[in-house]
């Protein structure tokens, strides 16, 4: 065995993604291809899973020593797991890599480091706050105007603190861990809400997020967009993170209904009859498979998806413009609109 195969073979594991193979494909072919965005938005019910995506996709741009890859479309396997980057990425102490909530990336009132006088303070009064301050995000854009080699990765999330029964899947940011208060409890990711954001702090930072500087990524976890400032969705790209059976109120879908909804995508694409479509999308959906129409779309979707992850520039428009159908026919679904309508009205537009 040569040496690089027994490197590959011995590499140890990276930061566990519970089995998000749509969106590890899509950020894989993002990060092979350069054309990573600069702002994104996880959305989906595993929050501390939307978090270690996150780290695994700061571990790989840090990453000083690439592997040879065998499967380009596993995260874990595009960063070597052994390098000073990566070690600080697992360790969440990367000085690149920040959690900004409103329990980490803890700064004094003037927005400055904290000092021992501070620590104590903090811990005397406890280091529970309801917000993401405005001191927080003047060190963020502070930081931010330093130049720097490595990639900063700034991830938004809400956090809860929970006791020592309670072990945590990740580790804690450090300067987290600096806080005596902090001993005998454990940091749980949670995801966003509205109003974690002050008006001040949200509007300081929109230009940035728009604007950012070189080697900057922003991410902000959430079980949905409407839990985020419509004035911060805008301006990042929505990722929904599921792993690639999983469907709306936790049921899920199994391969062949998978390969199915595939094969129909495909046959809407190529402009078959579309009322023939409907009547096979009826009888093998609903009475033969025992599908709901929720679950028939939110198939489509994690179909669609998958393309999208795969497609390349001149066909990613098109794809998105696909999913944005099927979004709005889940919409539509949820308010119990006429479920037959909206299913023909899908693979119209899905046939377009």
């Amino acid at each position: 065995m040569t040496e690089a195969a027994k490197t590959e073979s011995t590499q140890p594991p990276g930061i566990p993604l519970p089995g998000f193979k749509i969106a590890e494909r899509f950020f894989a072919h993002a990060i092979r291809s350069g054309s990573l965005a600069h702002g994104y938005i996880l959305k989906g019910q595993n929050t501390e899973g939307l978090y270690g995506l996150a780290l695994s996709i700061a571990q790989i741009l840090n990453c000083q020593n690439p592997p040879a890859r065998r499967d380009e479309n596993r995260l874990n396997e595009m960063a070597c797991q052994v390098c000073t980057s990566c070690r600080w990425v697992l360790q969440n102490s990367h000085p690149a890599v920040l959690t900004i909530s409103r329990q980490t990336y803890l700064v004094n009132d003037k927005g400055g480091d904290l000092s021992l006088d501070d620590l104590e303070k903090m811990s005397k009064k406890g280091s529970v706050s309801t917000q993401i301050k405005a001191e927080q995000i003047e060190r963020l854009l502070a930081q931010l105007t330093l130049s720097t080699m490595q990639n900063r990765v700034i991830i938004f999330c809400d956090v809860e603190e929970r006791g020592p029964e309670y072990p945590e899947s990740i580790p804690a940011p450090s300067e987290w861990k600096a806080l005596p208060s902090n001993e005998d409890k454990t940091l749980h990711i949670r995801p966003l809400q509205r109003n974690l954001f002050n008006a001040a702090s949200a509007n300081r930072f929109l230009k940035t997020l728009e604007e950012p500087p070189a080697k900057t990524l922003f991410f902000f976890l959430a079980e949905t967009e409407e839990q985020i400032l419509e004035t911060i969705v805008s301006r990042c790209q929505v990722l929904p993170c599921q792993s690639a059976t999983s469907i709306h109120h936790g049921s899920t879908l199994l391969e062949n209904d998978l390969q199915f909804l595939s094969q129909l995508l495909t046959q809407c694409e190529q402009q078959a009859d579309v009322y023939s479509l409907l009547e096979k999308f009826e009888t093998l959906c609903f009475k033969e498979r025992n599908l709901s129409p929720s679950q028939a779309i939110d198939g489509l979707k994690t179909v669609l998806r998958e393309r999208l992850s795969l497609s390349d520039e001149s066909e990613f428009r098109r794809y998105k413009k696909l999913l944005k159908h099927l979004e709005t026919a889940h919409q539509m679904l949820d308010s119990r609109v006429n479920e037959s309508a909206i299913v023909t009205n899908t693979l119209l537009s899905l046939s377009m």
